[in-house]
């Protein structure tokens, strides 16, 4: 096979850092992580809700 030139392999490096560059870039796709906040998120209310209780009866 023969070796490509150098500006084009160049080219062709540069083009792909970029493509890199803006995946990095990208935020991460939302419908994935969604129901993993919401569940965190269902947690966090619940342990609020305890320590809520918690405090009333305290004060109580």
């Amino acid at each position: 096979m023969q070796k490509l030139p150098l500006s084009v392999r160049l080219t062709l490096l540069s083009l792909l850092l970029v493509l890199v560059v803006v995946a990095g870039a990208l935020p991460p796709p939302r419908p994935r992580f969604s129901s993993v906040w919401r569940k965190k998120n269902a947690r966090a209310r619940v342990r609020l809700a305890a320590i809520d209780a918690a405090e009333e009866v305290d004060q109580q």
